[in-house]
């Protein structure tokens, strides 16, 4: 997710700079984990990774940087295992190579049963509104790139910020932030979002639909940041960040039906109509949030978790739905969890693993403000939220839009926006360093 886009609504961000001046409190850091860089950017090798990395089944990293690479558009790369704990960096694809290719890559990627990986660039392809690509193995070790979507050709969508989901079938799903059949999203003649399909054809191409255009402030919302998640069932579940009946943005589901899309509304953010005045902002502790940033994701026992950037009590929500036996969903709002000192802006997805945990990662906030690693545990009689690491904004990076992923020993690894190398990537940003991918070992029992 591109920073510099992260809080386009002039609403969203006036409500965040008043929600994260009152009354924040630092927690101490937990003990007993280990914080590594593995590798850190300087620019031609990549610069400003964004959500993470995905690993392949042999134990690679891949992952895109929105900058750096050869011609400083962007890049993705690869990091593979080496002996004694080293890793060494491959870049497999710098964005700009070619004409219209696609520039600035902020979603993470996903990876077919033949070993092609698909994601998406937030600019550039045929008309600079975003692409979706495809990267294949060439000969010799090298990837051939090839734009499977130019965004922007009608009301197909525009400037795509989330990487994609792919179903067992191998059909693609994405979001884009912009574009669209509706217009007057936030601000006049800005259209409100899509989510759409790509499907492969069997003859080697690819057939693009949209599947929903967002409306904005209605039963619907607008402006959708993150990728939808597939249940195993067919069915799509995605957030959009703003709008809904109480202006907060919404959970959503798509449901298949023949060759269409049934959309259902499953949570509305924000405040009931008649709680605020005419003209006022919502207020930042309201009791579920405002503005999901982040997508829905499973844990083990199938209920859903995401976040919200904003509101509650604690300066944003860590939220959770289980399933109410009837096909619809109880949302809860865990007492007491939230980002009053945990770090702030939880923008990447949440973490769930086998034990109830669930692990995420802030931009900002934290005992040195440059963000955070934190866990929620399952304790006796509710959960227990803890910051695992505080970044220092140094060498060891600051401002994670990760989701953070788990190796089969419990270590996590994830990418941080900007630190690392001091000496790089010094102008246009808060602190100095094009960023770097980490991991965190936990302690053992």
């Amino acid at each position: 997710m591109m920073l510099r886009n992260l809080f386009c609504s002039p609403r969203a961000l006036l409500t965040l700079i008043v929600a994260v001046t009152v009354g924040l409190v630092v927690p101490t850091q937990a003990q007993g984990q280990t914080y590594t860089v593995l590798h850190t950017f300087s620019g031609p090798d990549g610069a400003r990774p964004a959500e993470g990395v995905t690993f392949d089944a042999a134990g690679n990293m891949y992952g895109v940087t929105s900058k750096g690479g050869t011609f400083n558009r962007g890049a993705v790369y690869e990091l593979s295992p080496g002996g004694g704990g080293t890793w060494t960096e491959t870049v497999l694809y710098s964005f700009g190579a070619k004409n219209r290719d696609g520039t600035t890559p902020t979603g993470g990627l996903v990876f077919d049963t033949a070993g092609n990986i698909y994601g998406t660039t937030q600019h550039g392809g045929a008309v600079n509104l975003g692409t979706v690509f495809q990267l294949s193995p060439g000969g010799g070790g090298t990837w051939v790139e090839k734009v499977l979507h130019n965004f922007g050709q009608g009301t197909d969508g525009a400037l795509p910020m989330a990487g994609l989901s792919m179903d067992s079938a191998g059909n693609l799903f994405g979001t884009t932030n912009n574009g669209g059949t509706y217009q007057n999203c936030d601000v006049p003649a800005t259209s409100c979002g899509t989510v759409f399909e790509l499907s492969p054809n069997g003859g080697g191409g690819w057939t693009y639909s949209v599947i929903h255009n967002f409306q904005g402030q209605t039963n619907d919302g607008y402006f959708p940041k993150a990728a939808v998640t597939p249940d195993g069932l067919g069915n799509l579940y995605g957030t959009a960040s703003y709008g809904g009946p109480y202006a907060g943005g919404i959970v959503f589901k798509l449901v298949p039906s023949g060759n269409q899309w049934k959309w259902k509304l499953v949570h509305p953010y924000g405040d009931p109509p008649g709680h605020l005045g005419a003209g006022q902002l919502p207020p930042p502790g309201g009791p579920e949030g405002y503005y999901p940033y982040a997508g829905m994701v499973f844990d083990p026992a199938g209920n859903m978790w995401s976040t919200t950037v904003t509101g509650g009590a604690h300066n944003g929500t860590i939220v959770t739905f289980v399933p109410n036996g009837n096909g619809g969903w109880i949302q809860y709002h865990p007492a007491g969890l939230g980002f009053n000192g945990y770090g702030l802006y939880p923008v990447g997805n949440l973490t769930p693993d086998a034990a109830g945990n669930i692990y995420g990662t802030t931009l900002k906030g934290g005992s040195a403000g440059n963000g955070t690693i934190f866990v929620v545990k399952p304790v006796p009689k509710g959960w227990k939220q803890t910051v695992l690491y505080n970044f220092a904004g140094g060498t060891d990076g600051g401002y994670s839009d990760a989701t953070l992923v788990a190796d089969q020993d419990g270590n996590l690894y994830g990418t941080t926006w900007y630190g690392g190398d001091t000496g790089h990537c010094t102008t246009n940003q808060p602190i100095p360093g094009c960023g770097v991918v980490f991991k965190l070992s936990l302690p053992t029992k």
